[in-house]
């Protein structure tokens, strides 16, 4: 079907194309007539295709999520630094706006904090984050969010939570020393 120059990735392209554009659609269409031949709208019933076993599916969800998550994170990460507002983060989630009545309701969000921060769940939550900075996986940055936003810690609050990066002594292949630093 695929000649020697093409590469994977148009390969996995044209199968997802193929499925999305060409199979599903014909699928729905014979599942269309099967429901009318079948008259299962008497008996208040339908059966549709189900698609969730296709790879090529599942990888294109995948990417979609993927890129969900990384537009939120660069939207708090704006949110944050009072580039954009709440209402404008949620309209570019695709979310209603935020009615002005719960704008102000700061109170409340401020007893849910201080809940979510003294339960098992949010003490497990801060060690996740604390230990995903160390490893790498989360910035710095984006856990001092995380510690203002969700949790209401103040500022100086989020950074005594992270700590300050700390010099440690390794040994290189050479036998000289250097710095690193550990958070």
């Amino acid at each position: 079907m695929f000649d020697a120059q093409t590469t994977f990735a148009n390969k996995k392209m044209a199968e997802t194309s193929t499925y999305i554009n060409t199979i599903a659609p014909a699928w729905k269409d014979f599942f269309e007539v099967l429901n009318k031949t079948l008259n299962t709208a008497a008996e208040k019933i339908r059966i549709d295709p189900v698609f969730t076993h296709v790879e090529a599916l599942q990888r294109n969800e995948y990417e979609k999520n993927q890129a969900e998550q990384l537009k939120s994170t660069v939207l708090l990460s704006e949110l944050d630094r009072n580039i954009i507002d709440i209402n404008e983060y949620r309209q570019q989630m695709g979310y209603a706006a935020k009615p002005e009545a719960e704008e102000v309701d700061a109170p409340a969000s401020t007893k849910e904090q201080a809940a979510l921060r003294g339960s098992v769940g949010g003490v497990q939550g801060i060690l996740a984050v604390q230990a995903s900075v160390s490893n790498g996986s989360t910035t710095r940055d984006a856990a001092l969010s995380i510690f203002t936003i969700i949790y209401g810690f103040t500022d100086d609050q989020a950074n005594d939570l992270l700590g300050a990066p700390k010099p440690t002594a390794s040994l290189s292949q050479n036998g000289t020393k250097k710095k690193l630093l550990t958070i």
